[in-house]
């Protein structure tokens, strides 16, 4: 059995089955009346999400089960990452938040991992230091290893969210 078989068939319940994957990762927008929807809206406070999208990557999913089971370390916490930039987005998908290739570097610190915030609230302040804040702000929200980070294989990008600021 290949390693990438046995993450398909460990992957969250939440996640829809896809047999073969052909990009790195593939989004499924969220109805706002699910319950999905609505766990995950509580991390936003009142804010208007315009669209909710669940990040399926089974290779960035693969990686952050073996780092927990390399650890030892099975506490998990859920982060938020604030992207401004659409395509700093896209690289933020396919390259699990690696800061050094985003093209817009506004809201990130000079770190070997990207800022993760434990609120809406302060994430939005962070960026708002920058005054640069286009009409929407691309939120990702992370499972992460409690622990001190040391490799992109301590977190995974589990939603984003499309918020009109």
């Amino acid at each position: 059995m290949s390693l990438l078989s046995f993450v398909l068939e460990n992957t969250p319940e939440n996640w829809n089955y896809i047999s073969y994957y052909s990009n790195n990762y593939e989004l499924f927008e969220i109805d706002e009346y699910t319950t999905e929807y609505k766990n995950i809206k509580q991390y936003f406070n009142d804010t208007i999400i315009k669209n909710l999208y669940r990040v399926q990557n089974p290779y960035q999913y693969g990686r952050f089960l073996i780092r927990k089971e390399m650890t030892g370390i099975y506490a998990e916490e859920i982060v938020l990452h604030g992207i401004i930039d659409e395509d700093d987005l896209k690289i933020a998908l396919k390259y699990t938040c690696d800061y050094r290739r985003y093209k817009s570097t506004k809201g990130v610190d000079n770190n070997k991992h990207p800022c993760f915030y434990y609120s809406f609230a302060d994430l939005k302040d962070s960026i708002r230091k920058y005054n640069t804040i286009e009409n929407y702000l691309y939120v990702l929200v992370l499972t992460k290893l409690i622990n001190p980070l040391k490799t992109q294989c301590d977190y995974y990008i589990k939603y984003y969210a499309k918020i009109q600021i």
